[in-house]
């Protein structure tokens, strides 16, 4: 499945079950969302800090997929394509890695 694909996936998915106004309301709604995804993420780091393995489970099946809902629900709100939102920040974090690791190893 191409990122479009996702996009469209999504719009059709929202259609259906998204109560929350475009604009600011998606915006925020969003972020609280991400907001536990990424204390879910911490607690999964917290074991590894604690020297155990934690179970990746919510992982795989929560967090990694819920963070792509989220991704294609605030392109779609935006009215951006993720292909080329990822396209470009790609290349941009690959000219300033790449210019910093140039820079490192010249010296």
């Amino acid at each position: 499945m191409e990122l479009s694909d996702v996009q469209k996936a999504q719009t059709a998915y929202d259609d259906l079950y998204w109560q929350h106004e475009s604009g600011p309301e998606t915006i925020c709604h969003s972020e609280r969302h991400i907001g536990k995804l990424l204390g879910k993420l911490a607690t999964i780091a917290e074991v590894y800090d604690h020297g155990h393995a934690p179970d990746l489970t919510v992982l795989d099946d929560e967090i990694i997929p819920d963070l792509l809902i989220f991704a294609a629900r605030l392109a779609n709100d935006r009215g951006i394509s993720l292909d080329d939102a990822f396209a470009t920040r790609t290349e941009a974090l690959t000219a300033r890695f790449a210019s910093a690791k140039k820079n490192s190893d010249s010296e």
